[in-house]
């Protein structure tokens, strides 16, 4: 059982990013690195691949695949029906907010492998652009959407409820 917090090595988490990054364009494939909206502009970090902080729908909308660990993406991913390239490390199973349990679970409930970042160049397969429309519309209902307001904005769904309980 950890104890302490452990604190991932940017350095390393890095490294093992940019040699996905590299298997990944092997295939042809340009890398985006969606950076989330409070990060400080990573492309540096990234070996200078073009990396964008805004329009993250608009890119994953307009992308082959998905790369992710857990975020954001993912949910918008499923929403565009575009298939995912899940990515574990080591370290994070070290993190007291290990997020590979969830990963797995994305893994089941999507039928997506899920692969370790350590030994990648071993066992990726290029995913198909068809992914599992029965597994993805399942979970969007299951934990995105209700049917009926998929195609209402927010918004909407909060001034109609308080119209109706405060008037």
């Amino acid at each position: 059982m950890l104890t302490t917090e452990y604190v991932m090595n940017p350095d390393t988490y890095y490294s093992k990013m940019n040699k996905v990054f590299e298997t990944i364009e092997l295939f042809g494939f340009e890398v985006i690195v969606l950076e989330h909206p409070t990060s400080n502009h990573l492309s540096s970090k990234f070996n200078n691949r073009k990396s964008v902080r805004s329009d993250t729908c608009s890119f994953v909308y307009n992308s082959n695949f998905v790369i992710s660990h857990q975020s954001t993406a993912i949910s918008y991913a499923i929403l565009c029906f575009k298939p995912i390239v899940l990515i574990s490390t080591i370290e994070m199973s070290l993190c007291l907010d290990n997020p590979i349990p969830l990963m797995h679970s994305y893994s089941k409930l999507l039928g997506i492998p899920l692969y370790s970042a350590e030994n990648f160049n071993d066992n990726f397969i290029l995913p198909s652009s068809q992914v599992d429309e029965k597994l993805y519309s399942n979970f969007m209902y299951r934990y995105l959407v209700s049917k009926g307001s998929e195609y209402k904005l927010n918004i909407n769904i909060v001034l109609n409820f308080l119209e109706n309980h405060f008037g």
